[in-house]
């Protein structure tokens, strides 16, 4: 059932990144609109590498990109996302994984906090994205789960 959940909430993610990525495409959009879809494709990237244990740190942040590969981005990060659901047991969501944040903090938090919080966390910044669109009269995506399962 969890592990459903979670891909279920990974395939929403996936859609509505690329809906994001699609006005964006199609209007002279602030710029502060691909920092903030960049960076939701870095937060995802720098969870992804904790839960593997490679924190290479590679990826920070407040990387940016451009939007054709914002583009290419949410796609491969969410194809890693589902493989490595896909291969979980029920039991392993509970496992708890230590990690360091970017400044070298040690924290521990169960796999699956870190994969709702992963989520949520791309919700956060896709709402600040379709605010700076509003305030700059242009159209939002309308990117609320209620949509994507009527779609």
């Amino acid at each position: 059932m969890i592990k459903e959940h979670f891909l279920q909430m990974l395939e929403y993610d996936l859609w509505a990144n690329k809906e994001i990525v699609s006005i964006l495409k199609s209007t002279e959009y602030p710029e502060k609109c691909l920092v903030l879809l960049s960076h939701i494709i870095s937060a995802q990237e720098i969870w992804f590498e904790r839960i593997k244990k490679t924190n290479s740190y590679q990826i920070l942040p407040w990387d940016e990109y451009t939007l054709p590969e914002c583009e290419i981005l949410v796609t491969q990060c969410n194809m890693k996302w589902t493989d490595l659901i896909k291969k979980l047991k029920p039991e392993e969501f509970e496992k708890t994984i230590q990690y360091r944040n970017t400044k070298g903090v040690e924290f521990t938090d169960s796999l699956k906090d870190i994969i709702t919080h992963a989520l949520n966390h791309s919700n956060y910044h896709r709402a600040q994205i379709n605010q700076l669109l509003s305030i700059n009269n242009l159209k939002p995506a309308a990117i609320d789960y209620i949509f994507y399962k009527r779609r």
